[in-house]
């Protein structure tokens, strides 16, 4: 009895020491919620754990293993933005209500409104210096989904510099000093890299058969529709810039311009739910079945007041039968060389988080990529997106994936300046959006394109065929014209195409009233000029 006690006794002692610094640890993330400098620094002196991977489930206001450093930054970063906000808004009011002009307002409201924030935000950033300051402070450590302390210090400072973040207008100072501590944060900071430049394996011929198949045009092409890839709410749709009619008009345009009938285009099954489960968690499918959830991803809150059998049937089951449509592009490129599916790209949907206002429900590229290499082990496939935005979600989904390379060229100055998800793009090509015309980015793309092909020497090349790059494209902020555009379709599908790389085509965002025309014309001129001598 007298040795069991002892065992017990010893036991306690020894675990006494790791109760104080989880207590310390506690006490240092509730001052790092509540801006508390004296009791951050006392917390850190008597032992708390500055390296600790959790979250204590009293102070968990953040992910379930971002380290204090990282709570530290997330929270300058919320306060920053919070105070720009408020700067911006009552800046915009007396632009309207007093003085004319913007940045007059900007300079009388703006210091008087930051002063209400000042405090708190200098307070947060000296708790985040007195982390990084530290010896034995781990800067490098990366979290779940992919969460890095830079990626958390770059993500405020891109919030902080985009124009389409802080309402009622663009953000119009933004404030030099919380610019400066930002960056600040960033200069002591590591970039980690989670990934190499090249994948693993990358570096031998690609495996694909030769030749394809011929394709009589009096039969079926490798093209897939559904009329039921329109999206409609009665008339509602309408509240969203994004046409989502637009599938429809390209088909009619199509049919009409090379005298086909509908029997000539493939027509998909949708998504089964074992093929959903490939990309995504259970638990994500499952929110889908909220119609609050699916008006957040979709940017159409009015989607929350329907029954979620219509939401689904409105918005689901269109998705869901584009994603089919994907994946069976992806077989039909194999087969012929090249197949263009006149829906799909939803490249923002993630694994397991709805990303709000993307539009992105399902990942169908990432999804048909997943089956393809179930068929098919040894392949490697590249994908290139030239939406305007960054292809967040399958950036998130292939974060492992050794076998899928990322090609990315978007506007790095506006939503979503997903940093921890650049860190997985193998080619990674943010521009500035507004002066990147057509010259500027056809030359980058014929520079980088086919360097990146012919690394990767894929057996498959998925391109997102975004056309919200358009000047005129509300959303996209870019400046490209519809030759332009026209343009750079035809160089990637040539780049492919002269490699006997099957190529499949997708069509992604594009939230102009013309986004339509620009497709069609793209595919007539892409048919004309390089896949009319495929035909049998």
């Amino acid at each position: 009895m007298f040795k069991l006690l002892k065992k017990v006794a010893l036991y306690a002692l020894s675990i006494i020491p790791f109760a104080t610094i989880a207590n310390q640890t506690d006490d240092l993330f509730a001052a790092i919620k509540h801006h508390d400098v004296a009791a951050a620094n006392q917390a850190i002196a008597q032992g708390a754990n500055v390296n600790f991977h959790g979250t204590p489930s009293d102070t968990d206001f953040s992910a379930t293993d971002w380290t204090p450093l990282m709570k530290a930054i997330a929270q300058l970063n919320s306060s920053i933005i919070k105070s720009q906000s408020h700067i911006n808004t009552v800046a915009g009011l007396a632009r309207y209500l007093f003085l004319g002009s913007t940045y007059l307002a900007v300079y009388v409201t703006s210091p008087i409104v930051k002063s209400y924030d000042e405090n708190t935000i200098d307070d947060q950033f000296k708790i985040t210096q007195l982390l990084l300051n530290h010896p034995s402070i781990d800067k490098n450590y990366i979290g779940r989904n992919n969460i890095s302390a830079t990626s958390i210090a770059n993500q405020g400072l891109h919030l902080l510099q985009s124009a389409d973040i802080c309402p009622p207008s663009p953000a119009l100072t933004p404030d030099e000093k919380y610019q400066h501590m930002l960056q600040t944060v960033v200069s002591q900071l590591a970039s980690p890299k989670k990934f190499t430049t090249i994948p693993l394996g990358m570096n031998t011929p690609h495996t694909t058969k030769m030749p394809f198949k011929k394709i009589d045009m009096h039969e079926k092409l490798p093209i897939i529709f559904d009329a039921n890839y329109d999206i409609s709410f009665g008339g509602l749709e309408r509240l969203h810039p994004f046409d989502t009619k637009k599938y429809g008009k390209v088909s009619h345009y199509l049919l009409n311009a090379f005298s086909l009938t509908q029997d000539q285009f493939y027509k998909p099954e949708s998504v089964s739910e074992k093929d959903l489960l490939l990309v995504h968690t259970p638990e994500y499918l499952e929110t889908l079945k909220n119609s609050f959830t699916l008006g957040k991803i979709a940017d159409m809150p009015f989607l929350g007041l329907l029954p979620n059998s219509l939401a689904q049937k409105a918005l689901l089951d269109p998705v869901k039968l584009a994603t089919g449509g994907t994946i069976l592009g992806a077989d039909l490129a194999l087969e012929y060389g090249w197949a263009i599916n006149l829906s799909g790209g939803y490249h923002h949907a993630k694994r397991a988080e709805p990303v709000a206002g993307g539009f992105c429900i399902i990942n169908d590229i990432c999804i048909a990529a997943r089956k393809v290499l179930m068929k098919h082990p040894n392949y490697r496939i590249l994908i290139v997106d030239l939406d305007a935005h960054q292809g967040n979600g399958h950036e998130d989904v292939a974060e492992t994936e050794k076998q899928i390379a990322i090609f990315d060229v978007y506007n790095g100055k506006t939503w979503p300046g997903d940093f921890a998800c650049q860190e997985r793009i193998n080619y990674n090509f943010p521009v500035d959006g507004r002066k990147t015309d057509d010259k500027a980015y056809l030359t980058l793309l014929a520079k980088e394109l086919p360097k990146a092909i012919d690394t990767v020497k894929p057996d498959l090349i998925i391109y997102n065929a975004g056309t919200d790059v358009y000047y005129e494209d509300p959303i996209g902020c870019m400046a490209l014209t519809k030759q332009g555009i026209i343009n750079r379709d035809e160089m990637v599908f040539t780049h492919a195409l002269t490699r006997n790389i099957p190529i499949l085509m997708v069509l992604s965002g594009g939230y102009h009233a013309q986004s339509y025309a620009i497709i069609s014309a793209s595919v007539e001129n892409i048919w004309k000029k390089l896949l009319a001598d495929r035909f049998a």
